[in-house]
């Protein structure tokens, strides 16, 4: 599938982390197909049940998530540091576990979604539609350098603890921070991605309803149903994912913005330059994140409402008496699927995925740090 292709590395990394498994076997007779049934549902428990049992040995064998001490805007540096990197470690390994089962649960629906898109595409074939699918792609070319820049960043320090200070607590929690963080940031530039592959669609769409005249009407329609199907399924399938993932983002900015609330009022920051400049680049990068899968939204959501917009016309309420019928049933369905389907791109059941969103997102933030200073100011008066 094209779809699919153009995704690259991003697509085929994720199957395990993110995705349910595209491909369904059948036989002709029932008991292999009972027994081929097994052994798929086993094949899409397998990741979860490993990134289970390396978190629950990770709980077992370390007590970094029990020793820790929350300090109520009282405390050393030590007691906060402490609390922003249990908020760090934890809601990243949660969000990931809560993810594969929120597409394990979504399986069939992502299946649905492929083949619609793949349906999609064959239509638009004989307009010439094409994707030029190389090995060094946009996607190919960002999942390699996130992978070379986590293993740039993580293993020179996990190379230190095995030689000097070998340590089997550290080691498992280190090779578990690490498999977060490929989750985490492959699964955000796989959702960039995948708006980006669906605005290239809908953007030929459009650009076939203005150039070429031999566009029926009646085809225009049909495939902007067509498209139009797709938009929930992605809402069920990418939405309550990245919903999720831009909740365990706002828990560490969260901490964060603590940590330099208890800094810039008690403390000198330029006694803890170091760290403050660590997490700010934390900050700043959960903040990049998530406005680039707002931005890939924002510009999908764009294309959508142009190309309702040259459909416009077609939904005047003046009735041509010469029109045939089925150009009538055809237009007064479309305006059905119109009012009543889904057009928006949402994170979960109400935000959006556009710039608007992405404010609600940051005024959540900014409001939560005003609290917070507010607070400690009552605390200190």
């Amino acid at each position: 599938m094209s779809f699919t292709d153009a995704l690259g590395l991003l697509f085929s990394l994720q199957k395990p982390l993110l995705l349910p498994y595209n491909a369904t076997i059948g036989t002709k007779n029932p008991s292999k197909s009972k027994i081929v049934n097994v052994l798929l549902k086993i094949l899409y428990w397998i990741p979860l049940t490993l990134f289970l049992s390396i978190f629950v040995t990770e709980i077992s064998l370390t007590n970094f998530y029990f020793d820790f001490t929350i300090p109520l805007f009282r405390g050393d540096e030590s007691y906060i540091i402490n609390i922003v990197l249990f908020i760090g470690a934890l809601s990243p390994r949660i969000a990931v576990i809560l993810m594969m089962c929120t597409n394990l649960k979504n399986r069939q629906t992502f299946l649905q979604l492929l083949k619609e898109i793949e349906m999609l595409e064959n239509r638009l074939k004989p307009f010439s539609f094409k994707r030029k699918i190389k090995f060094f792609s946009k996607s190919n070319i960002q999942a390699l350098l996130i992978i070379i820049l986590i293993c740039v960043l993580c293993f020179p320090s996990l190379i230190n603890w095995m030689g000097n200070n070998y340590n089997t607590k550290v080691l498992i929690f280190e090779i578990n921070g690490i498999n977060v963080a490929f989750a985490t940031y492959l699964m955000v530039f796989y959702y960039i991605n995948f708006f980006s592959e669906i605005t290239k669609i809908i953007s030929f769409i459009i650009l076939l309803n203005k150039t070429d005249r031999t566009f029926q009407v009646l085809k225009r329609i049909s495939i902007a149903k067509d498209f139009i199907r797709i938009i929930p399924l992605m809402n069920c399938v990418l939405g309550q994912s990245i919903l999720l993932h831009i909740i365990q983002y706002i828990f560490f900015c969260a901490m964060i913005l603590y940590y330099y609330c208890w800094l810039l009022v008690d403390n000198d920051l330029r006694e803890h330059i170091s760290v403050a400049l660590t997490w700010a680049a934390f900050s700043v990068s959960i903040f990049l994140m998530i406005f680039l899968i707002y931005r890939g939204g924002n510009k999908l959501e764009r294309k959508i409402q142009q190309l309702l917009d040259g459909h416009r016309y077609i939904l005047c309420s003046f009735e041509d008496a010469n029109q045939p019928k089925s150009f009538k049933f055809n237009k007064e369905q479309f305006q059905l699927w119109r009012f009543h389907i889904e057009t928006r791109l949402l994170a979960g059941t109400s935000v959006a995925i556009n710039y608007k969103g992405y404010y609600k997102v940051l005024s959540f933030i900014v409001i939560y740090f005003v609290v917070v200073v507010q607070f400690k100011q009552m605390t200190i008066n």
